[in-house]
């Protein structure tokens, strides 16, 4: 039950036989290491001789029987162990917390480990345990936060936006009528305070649909900005930079702009991260021309701002297709 709701749920349906890795690839799961893996990852495996993937997923360690199994990773213990929530372990029809090492299963087992989420919103110590916890990344809506069909209306980051040294969360909200908010998730060590309002652009001032935002410390004062490309079509595209202030997020401000038919929006993979090694994060942006052509632009830091992009790669025609590369 456990890998027919939650494999079949997200990947729109995909059960078939041997097909739930299948299933985690079709709902944008990332396939990582053993060593990347961090907690929320799913592990699954594929025990040596297993006959029978669509039954329930079970593991009998004196069976030969054993099926595909699945289990959520809750914290990575090293040298292939995991601290896990379980399923049907030992066929006993029951949810348990245990030790799992599937690398020291039969020969020819397969093991799998997959992220649902993406890419621009990474890991994060979001309780202050100096453990990374993996953000669910799911659209939802302010309140109670919900991974189940919620509308596409919002979106996620995370990052210490305070400044207390503890992972918070924050959200664009579509209002409709091209009005977003940014709403701040604190994290106090246990989990969130309720949404507190840092942003509103007013009605007509922000299509949340155009934007693809990242979060990084673009100042390099410890707290957590927020660098956001905004579409306006006709090839115009701009870079805005919200800077946090511990308390709320100051007006947005243009870092870039391309000029009309200088940069498609709908072309652009973003991804935030410290480029230059000078303490500050900057943007990198994958840039996509056809023909499976894609180049790799850098918005280096300046403290205040962001440089004007260079280009950092580029993959020559018929070598890249942006649609098939995800930035991580």
């Amino acid at each position: 039950m456990f890998v027919r709701d939650r494999v079949s749920e997200a990947s729109g349906g995909t059960v078939v036989p041997y097909g739930y890795q299948q299933g985690f690839a079709n709902a944008g799961g990332v396939e990582v290491s053993a060593s990347q893996a961090v907690r929320g990852d799913v592990i699954q495996v594929t025990p040596a001789g297993s006959t029978d993937a669509t039954a329930e997923s079970m593991y009998n360690p004196a069976h030969s029987d054993s099926r595909l199994h699945t289990a959520i990773i809750r914290q990575n213990l090293g040298d292939g162990s995991f601290a896990v929530i379980d399923s049907n372990w030992n066929n006993n029809q029951l949810v348990s917390r245990h030790n799992l090492n599937p690398y020291t299963w039969a020969s020819g087992s397969i093991i799998k480990i997959w992220r649902l989420g993406t890419a621009s919103s990474p890991a994060t110590d979001t309780d202050g345990d100096a453990t990374p916890d993996l953000q669910d990344v799911a659209p939802f809506t302010p309140g109670p936060i919900n991974n189940r069909g919620i509308p596409d209306y919002a979106s996620t980051l995370s990052g210490d936006f305070t400044g207390d040294g503890k992972a918070d969360i924050a959200a664009f909200y579509d209002y409709g009528g091209a009005q977003t908010k940014l709403w701040l998730f604190p994290g106090t060590g246990n989990g969130f305070a309720g949404p507190v309002q840092w942003w509103d652009s007013g009605a007509g001032g922000w299509d949340w649909a155009n934007t693809k935002p990242v979060a990084g410390d673009f100042t390099g004062d410890g707290k957590t900005d927020i660098a956001a490309f905004y579409g306006y079509g006709g090839s115009l595209t701009k870079l805005f930079l919200f800077t946090s202030t511990g308390t709320g997020f100051s007006w947005p401000a243009a870092v870039f702009d391309s000029g009309p038919g200088g940069w498609d929006w709908a072309n652009t993979k973003p991804v935030a991260g410290d480029f230059t090694g000078d303490g500050k994060t900057d943007v990198a942006a994958f840039y996509g021309y056809g023909g499976s052509l894609t180049k790799l632009f850098l918005f280096t830091s300046t403290g205040t701002g962001l440089a004007w992009p260079t280009v950092g790669w580029n993959s020559g025609t018929g070598n890249w297709d942006l649609a098939k590369g995800l930035a991580a």
